[in-house]
């Protein structure tokens, strides 16, 4: 198979995380933006494929934190 042209990212935010479906979406859709946002800029290769899980932590942090933090997940 050929995954050179294709770019795919999924965001995982489990019932752990919040028990209210309304949190667990408001920061699904988040990470959803700030990947989106990265694609537009150019700042996400083509050929990836990516798996982003969110944690507890997550649920208080700011849009900016989120960025942040998973900006420097990216770059490991």
């Amino acid at each position: 198979l050929e995954f050179g042209g294709q770019l795919r990212f999924a965001v995982s935010v489990g019932t752990k995380i919040a028990k209210q479906a309304v949190k667990r979406n408001r920061l699904r859709r988040q990470l959803t933006e700030i990947i989106r946002l990265w694609l537009k800029d150019g700042r996400v290769a083509v050929g990836w494929y990516g798996l982003v899980v969110a944690d507890k932590a997550a649920l208080s942090a700011t849009f900016e934190d989120l960025s942040n933090n998973l900006e420097i997940a990216f770059k490991r």
